[in-house]
């Protein structure tokens, strides 16, 4: 379903978002498949690489020794929220890994409850990720930008519709910003800001979509990083 135009408005763009709006999310999930793919796959050759990696004589070799004593899902529990806390201390998003942790918890409970062990849980969670990397690809195609003379119009389709709106008139100020990633790929980030300091995402929208804006020039729309602002991230 198509944005009504309004009166005098003019549609300029009409896409869905692009895949590198949530490459960090995309990172993590991959990241950890991986590693939980190699453990199912060869789970002796798995600690004997990882004990060579770190050393078997290590402060840190040890340290997953005595956690792996006390809770025997210790290293596990480290190999799966390590990447997830760093992502979120970085990103300052704490309400994902708030998710993320509460997700953890419940397979670890599942597979304590019906007394699964420690492989069980590591196919579960293998599981898991493909599921979490066919979610945001799903909510990447259901997630539409439309840019016209007048604003820029987010709508996302799930079980309803979700429609916010930004009037141009009512932005007062842009913040912008490109990662050294971002020179090579050609996308930023940029922050419309009202006068209320309220754009049209929450932490709730974390999307992004390719907009060109001439020959020369790529930008996306990448729905809020906090309940303050929108973000528009270049692609």
């Amino acid at each position: 379903m198509s944005v009504s135009v309004l009166e005098e408005e003019e549609l300029a763009f009409e896409l869905r978002p692009h895949l590198f709006s949530q490459i960090q999310q995309y990172l993590l999930w991959t990241g950890i498949l991986i590693v939980h793919g190699l453990y199912i796959a060869n789970p002796e050759g798995v600690v004997v690489k990882l004990q060579g990696i770190i050393g078997s004589d290590s402060v840190i070799w040890k340290t997953l020794l005595w956690v792996q004593g006390v809770v025997p899902e210790g290293p596990w529990l480290i190999l799966v929220l390590t990447p997830a806390f760093l992502q979120a201390l970085f990103r300052v998003q704490w309400k994902p890994f708030i998710g993320y942790l509460l997700l953890v918890a419940f397979t670890l409970a599942l597979c304590r409850y019906f007394e699964l062990g420690l492989m069980s849980n590591v196919q579960i969670w293998a599981g898991v990720c493909i599921l979490a990397l066919i979610g945001k690809e799903i909510q990447r195609f259901r997630t539409r930008y439309t840019i016209t003379n007048k604003r820029l119009v987010i709508d996302r389709f799930g079980f309803s519709r979700t429609t916010r709106t930004l009037f141009y008139s009512k932005i007062q100020d842009l913040v912008l910003s490109k990662p050294m990633i971002g020179g090579v790929f050609g996308y930023g980030t940029v922050v419309p800001l009202t006068a209320s300091q309220l754009g049209t995402g929450s932490s709730s929208s974390h999307v992004g979509a390719s907009v060109h804006m001439n020959s020369t020039v790529g930008a996306s729309v990448h729905g809020g990083v906090s309940e303050s602002q929108t973000v528009i991230q270049d692609m």
